[in-house]
């Protein structure tokens, strides 16, 4: 939803492409090394710092600004 409330302008579905490609890249990347790590540190360790990294999504999450009239529609109100 967030990719779709950013994506303004004339080509609204190139944005939303190049987003998810973008968020796509960001799960790959990690995937491709994160087997090495858990091999290095050991599962109860990898798990840990797993948890510790996941802690920040929240934190970034939380400080994202969504525009409280978004997706509302203008005009009729709804009848009922």
């Amino acid at each position: 939803m967030y990719m779709i409330m950013v994506s303004q302008g004339n080509y609204k579905t190139v944005f939303y492409a190049i987003g998810t490609g973008i968020m796509a890249l960001g799960m790959m990347i990690p995937a491709m090394g994160s087997g090495w790590i858990q091999e290095m540190l050991g599962y109860k360790k990898f798990l840990h710092l797993d948890i510790d990294y996941n802690h920040s999504r929240f934190i970034v999450a939380a400080l994202v600004k969504i525009d409280p009239e978004y997706g509302k529609k203008m005009g009729k109100e709804p009848r009922g």
